[in-house]
């Protein structure tokens, strides 16, 4: 008796791994579709330039902790010098992308970092504005990724980035 379940049991499972077989045969192929960049970075032909950013302190998350990255070292702003294209700050090893059109920048930091609510929360970050001004905005939010309980209430904080020149490298 016991031979004869083993053998059924190995006769179910070749079925089984048939029928998975066949279902997978059977299944739609979908195309993977890359988005391409509407414009390639700038070949270094083109003259880049950079400004410092210099965030000293950000407002509105009296009492949290919040992942901000732009306040522990200045910035450095990279962007084409005519004002439109991709462009680029880095605070340290933090790199906020983007783009900068008709003189507007238009750049995002996103984070994760583990909370002691034992929650994963993920951040927001971005910078934005006019090159022509003296400085970009920047703001924060927050949130615990989906489908976690018990966690804490995310918070906001934004801040002034001041802009200050540093010359063109061509």
């Amino acid at each position: 008796m016991i031979g004869r379940d083993a053998r059924r049991g190995a006769l179910v499972a070749a079925i089984t791994a048939s029928l998975a077989v066949a279902a997978v045969a059977r299944a739609e192929i979908r195309e993977l579709r890359v988005r391409l960049p509407e414009r390639p970075p700038p070949t270094g032909a083109e003259p880049i330039c950079t400004k410092r950013l210099v965030v000293a302190r950000t407002e509105g998350a009296a009492g949290c902790f919040i992942d901000e990255r732009v306040t522990r070292v200045p910035g450095a702003l990279r962007y084409p010098c005519t004002g439109n294209g991709w462009a680029k700050a880095s605070f340290g090893n933090a790199l906020f992308l983007g783009r900068i059109e008709s003189g507007q920048v238009d750049l995002a930091l996103n984070t994760e970092f583990d909370f002691s609510d034992g929650c994963v929360w993920t951040t927001d970050q971005r910078l934005r504005g006019a090159i022509s001004d003296d400085a970009l905005a920047y703001t924060y939010s927050e949130r615990p990724r989906p489908g976690q309980r018990g966690c804490s209430s995310s918070c906001r904080a934004h801040a002034r980035a001041r802009l200050e020149a540093m010359g063109a490298t061509p």
